[in-house]
């Protein structure tokens, strides 16, 4: 979400941006095949696990995923029995942080226990680790992300497939530039909802399909479809692309 938002942000400024986008692709296409060197095995090959670990992982998913609708039907109903029609963009910034926090909170309570943390690779000990292959991530994935978001969008403009214009969290950001929603808006974007799709799409959904499968690469697949899907529609390829970019530096890093 967080990367296609800046996408969508940049699409603003594309003419003076197109040289350091390009610059930027051709760099990361560099870093994504000195990655995968040496490890593709690692996406391809059949792995053996317990399976009964999968009894740990889809009731947490399940529970975290379920939360998350039960919010967002709270907040309909909310706006329903107030009659509001068209949600303020501070209504818009509380309902989407609550509708991404809470679940995310509950399913990193429900891993409290190390056992638990250590099937999706939720380890102290691999913080920095982490952050180093999740800024790889970022750097080989946003331009990207970046191009396959332009292509959709000539793809859509050539099919005359209306869409919105911009990524609803941009919209909203546009009509209230105060700084308190603003920055609501903007700590969604880039750390709760990271956090929650993350951890209920890559953390244990995909690891719960990997499991279930014993093939990495079908689980990328998966996840990603799943993750694609509950996005706008008209953003679901450059959501995909994404997806699995996250999914293949999750399995090279199980972190």
């Amino acid at each position: 979400m967080s990367i296609g938002t800046l996408a969508e942000a940049s699409s603003q400024s594309f003419d003076p941006f197109m040289p350091v986008w390009l610059i930027w692709a051709g760099v990361s296409l560099m870093l994504l095949h000195a990655t995968l060197v040496g490890r593709t095995q690692l996406l391809i090959r059949r792995t053996f696990e317990p399976v009964d670990r999968v009894v740990t992982l889809i009731p947490i998913a399940l529970v975290i995923f379920v939360c998350w609708l039960i919010i967002a039907q709270m907040w309909v109903g909310v706006y329903r029995d107030t009659q509001v029609s068209v949600p303020t963009p501070a209504q818009t910034a509380i309902q989407v942080l609550t509708a991404q926090a809470i679940p995310a909170a509950i399913g990193l309570w429900l891993m409290r226990k190390k056992a638990s943390r250590d099937l999706i690779g939720l380890r102290k000990s691999g913080i920095v680790a982490g952050v180093m292959w999740g800024l790889l991530g970022i750097t080989i994935a946003l331009p990207i992300v970046w191009w396959t978001y332009h292509g959709t969008l000539w793809v859509w403009d050539y099919l005359q497939y209306a869409h919105a214009a911009k990524h609803a969290i941009l919209q909203q950001m546009d009509k209230h530039p105060g700084w308190r929603v603003q920055t609501m808006l903007v700590v969604n974007a880039v750390v709760i909802a990271p956090i929650f799709e993350e951890l209920l799409f890559r953390g244990l959904l995909q690891s719960s399909l990997r499991k279930i499968a014993g093939l990495p690469w079908i689980a990328v697949l998966l996840s990603s479809l799943a993750f694609a899907i509950v996005h706008e529609p008209w953003t679901a390829p450059p959501i995909f692309v994404l997806a699995v970019l996250l999914g293949c530096v999750y399995e090279m890093s199980r972190n």
